[in-house]
C-alpha cells in the first residue's frame, strides 16, 4: 500500500500534467483562423515580355501606409514577398536588377482588399 504523501505527489503531477495538456488544447482551438487575403494582397509578378530583372513597386499597404519597395525579378513569376498591397499600385520595371538601368515598362493596378481564395494578385507590364 503507497503512503499518503506518495498519492499526493502522483495526484499532483496528473494534474498538472492534465491541465497543461488541457491548456495546450485550449491554445489550438482558440487560433484564429487564416482568411485568404483578407486585408490586401501579395503581389505576383509576371514578366510576359521577358526582359524584366527587377520592378519598383509604390502604393499602399495593408494598414493604409505609403509603402515602396524594389524587388529582383529572376522568374517568369515572381512572388514580392513581404509586402502586403491593397488599393492603388504603381509600378516601373527595369532591365537590370535591383532597379537600375533601362526602364522596360510601367502599369498601375487596383489591388482588391480582399479574395476568397488566394493571397496573391498578379500584375504585369501594360
Amino acid at each position: 500500500m503507497l503512503s499518503g504523501g506518495i498519492v499526493g505527489a502522483i495526484r499532483r503531477i496528473a494534474t498538472s500534467a492534465a491541465a497543461v495538456a488541457m491548456a495546450a488544447a485550449g491554445a489550438v482551438g482558440i487560433a484564429t483562423p487564416a482568411h485568404a487575403g483578407g486585408n490586401g494582397q501579395q503581389l505576383v509578378f509576371v514578366d510576359k515580355y521577358s526582359n524584366a530583372w527587377s520592378i519598383y513597386v509604390y502604393g499602399y499597404n495593408q494598414n493604409g501606409a505609403w509603402t515602396q519597395g524594389c524587388f529582383n525579378t529572376p522568374e517568369k513569376e515572381t512572388v514580392l514577398s513581404g509586402y502586403w498591397w491593397k488599393g492603388s499600385v504603381s509600378y516601373q520595371a527595369y532591365y537590370n536588377s535591383n532597379c537600375t538601368g533601362t526602364k522596360v515598362g510601367w502599369g498601375w493596378d487596383s489591388v482588391p482588399v480582399n479574395q476568397p481564395e488566394s493571397n496573391y494578385y498578379y500584375i504585369s507590364l501594360q
